[in-house]
């Protein structure tokens, strides 16, 4: 049987809706936290060399993202980790652990403003430290874990209604249903069980010893559903899904989902994900029979049953997305996504990506139907793609500094926060930088055409500059217009790619320039403004930009950015999958390559004279693809072992001839090994129709040969 691979390369991306709005650097935290919504912002920790790990805020524009309060002042950072984890929102108003220098961490308080910001209380007099955690609220009042992270706090948000009320050997999990403040507490080395604290008469007690004498239940993973209260506890029948609405008499084993002492919701005490539409939750377990599988539950018995029945376990690190009323769930061998439908019970595959080495929580945001996630392509690494749920696709939308290596262990890209439309994530850094780039991606606006969103000037002579921009993947050509500073008129040129090199300017003259796309007869708005004085270099002591744009089929341009401390770069290529570099050494910040081979993917890396000589050459390399294929190029026929493809390269369907004249299925599988569509191939011939998938590179496998083809634009 003809097997067919196809790796695709979505080449057709690039960066027309991503706006860098900021910069940062990484602690013994990392980077950026995971971001809250509060005030019509994202609200997140972020650090910097000169005030630390400090709070910052964003709307998804770079005015209005920006530190907010220096808490710590100087160098000591204000923040730890877990940001996310030690907020609350109530009434208005943000509360958050932070630690400002003197009165050690405690909780605070911010309306959004910076005169309204402040400590709520030291609850740990002095320079001491008190914990702040699981904060829940009920009735206008905020619950929370303080002093040593065992005491239960209330607080009517000032520091007078700010008490303590009960203590413990350890307490965790906060949850409020009715007027209950649920919980897991041990005392008296009784072991952790459900507690509850009655806000109707300011009692604390405990709810019930689920477990007798058989030692702690360890109740975890609280999730409350407009009216009911689930969590997972371990005791005879093994650990297994329960409910409570704070009584001793509502509270009860939902399930033996796992007959007899075999776990059924969990295999051990851990955290795991719940999701819920109404009361209706859903959760991995497994029946003992059938593997961990999605099950769900409106809290009876007879409501309970199992919903997936995938070959390999489903996947809790990412939870359960909702998206149009279905629920999204995953194991660590499928390359999409499956979802289940709870009005036809019926699940069906979808064409959201998934892979198991990405799937965490900070790789992944849906904003409505559009998933924004972290994947790892061939050519442009570890990268930020958009799937919109339509048939097969999924689109390059950053293409920012490469991070690409062979294996898993690398530096990822995170999706850190969503605001409306927007999202917020970070790229990996150069390598001569000691910062990282902060992004915002506005979904809307995907697939539109739009004006370029950065855009920087490379004096390559004292009269010669070139502009270089983010491509608009819609876009037929641009127009860019440039003068002098002082003047009022305008000098415009068309170029049919995004770069264009003005000549003939004044030595050491302040210019600006804008670009604009034209897209489908109609043009863009004019981008922001770039200035740049003609003849000098950039003060910036870093490199920050290491570009490529083809020029045709066998023409390169490499573009970097020089600097009065990076004076000199050395450059070296090769086909990808070769053994032998090919170098050239540069100080004007532009080089075009030449002679290269049509539809091919090159690898390159890049070292640098900083004024002592260069740097070491890096481990990972960079990518770019010959992707335009010159008319005089002939359409070749590839033979192996009885089989062929042609024509090659194609703009939008192949022949496959087969001398076996066998028939089977073609899988066309991305370069991450996902899977984005099958046909059927019926030999000795067949036809397959890849007008659906981007322009780029391909590889076609028989499974004993594998050639690799370009699809280029009609």
């Amino acid at each position: 049987m003809w097997m067919m691979v196809l790796a695709l390369s979505p080449f057709a991306g690039g960066m027309a809706q991503s706006v860098r709005v900021a910069e940062f650097s990484s602690d013994t935290h990392g980077g950026p936290s995971v971001c809250i919504e509060f005030d019509g912002r994202l609200w997140f920790t972020m650090h910097s060399p000169t005030t630390g790990r400090e709070l910052w805020v964003s709307d998804g524009t770079p005015t209005g993202t920006y530190q907010f309060m220096d808490i710590f002042p100087g160098l000591g950072s204000a923040f730890t980790n877990y940001f996310e984890l030690k907020t609350h929102v109530m009434d208005g108003v943000l509360y958050f652990h932070a630690d400002n220098g003197t009165h050690g961490a405690e909780p605070w308080r911010t309306d959004g403003t910076v005169a309204g910001t402040y400590m709520l209380r030291d609850c740990v007099p002095g320079s001491g430290s008190s914990a702040f955690g699981d904060p829940v609220d009920l009735n206008g009042n905020l619950y929370f874990l303080g002093s040593s992270g065992n005491t239960l706090w209330r607080s009517d948000g000032t520091e007078q209604g700010t008490t303590a009320l009960y203590s413990f050997q350890i307490a965790r999990g906060l949850s409020a249903i009715g007027n209950f403040i649920v919980f897991s507490a041990a005392q008296n080395n009784e072991g952790e069980e459900l507690w509850r604290h009655n806000t109707a008469n300011g009692t604390t007690s405990l709810v019930l010893d689920l477990n007798g004498a058989n030692g702690a239940s360890l109740p975890i993973n609280f999730h409350r559903t407009p009216n009911r209260l689930y969590f997972m506890a371990s005791t005879q029948s093994g650990w297994e899904l329960w409910r409570t609405n704070g009584t001793s008499g509502g509270t009860t084993m939902v399930k033996d989902i796992n007959p007899g002492s075999a776990n059924g919701a969990l295999q051990s005490y851990s955290t795991t994900t719940l999701a819920s539409m109404g009361d209706t939750v859903y959760f991995r377990a497994t029946d003992g029979a059938t593997g961990f599988q999605l099950w769900r539950s409106d809290g009876t018995d007879a409501g309970t049953w199992r919903v997936s029945s995938l070959a390999d376990a489903v996947l809790p690190e990412i939870g359960f997305p909702i998206v149009n009323g279905k629920v999204l769930y995953s194991s660590f061998a499928q390359s999409r996504f499956h979802a289940y439908d709870p009005t036809t019970d019926q699940s069906a595959i979808t064409t959201y990506p998934s892979h198991y080495y990405f799937n965490n929580i900070d790789r992944y945001r849906f904003v409505d139907d559009v998933l924004v996630h972290i994947s790892k392509d061939s050519a442009y690494g570890c990268e930020v793609m958009w799937d919109n749920g339509i048939a097969f696709g999924y689109t390059v939308e950053a293409d920012m500094t490469d991070n690409w290596s062979p294996v898993n262990a690398q530096s990822f890209n995170r999706v850190i926060g969503k605001l409306g439309t927007r999202v917020l994530f970070t790229a990996g850094r150069s390598h001569l930088s000691p910062y990282g780039p902060l992004w915002s991606f506005d979904v809307s606006t995907s697939g539109q055409c739009q004006e370029p969103q950065s855009m920087v000037a490379i004096n390559s002579s004292a009269t010669t500059t070139h502009l270089v921009w983010d491509r608009t993947p819609q876009a037929t050509q641009y127009e860019v217009r440039y003068r002098i500073a002082t003047q009022p008129t305008w000098t415009s040129m068309v170029a049919p790619r995004s770069y264009t090199q003005l000549n003939n300017l004044t030595t050491a003259t302040a210019y600006e320039a804008q670009v604009r796309a034209y897209c489908n007869s109609t043009c863009t708005d004019w981008s922001d403004t770039v200035a740049f004085t003609s003849g000098l270099w950039t003060q910036n002591d870093y490199l920050d930009m290491v570009a490529e744009r083809a020029e045709d089929a066998t023409t390169m341009r490499l573009y970097w950015l020089p600097s009065e401390i990076v004076v000199s770069a050395n450059f070296r290529y090769r086909p990808y999958g070769t053994t032998t570099w090919q170098s050239f050494t540069n100080n004007t910040g532009y080089r075009r390559i030449q002679n290269l081979l049509p539809g091919t993917l090159y690898e390159y890396q890049s070292r640098f004279d900083l004024g002592s000589g260069y740097t070491e050459w890096p481990l990972s390399s960079r990518y770019f693809l010959t992707d335009d294929v010159a008319t005089s190029i002939p359409m070749p026929v590839l033979t192996s072992n009885g089989a062929s493809v042609y024509p090659v390269p194609t703009t939008g369907s192949i022949t496959i001839t087969d001398s076996n004249g066998a028939a089977g299925t073609a899988r066309v599988i991305d370069a991450s090994g996902r899977t984005c569509m099958e046909v059927q191939v019926s030999g000795p011939v067949s036809h397959i129709d890849l007008s659906p998938l981007p322009d780029g590179l391909y590889l076609i496998s028989s499974g004993i040969e594998t050639f690799r083809i370009i699809k280029t634009k009609d």
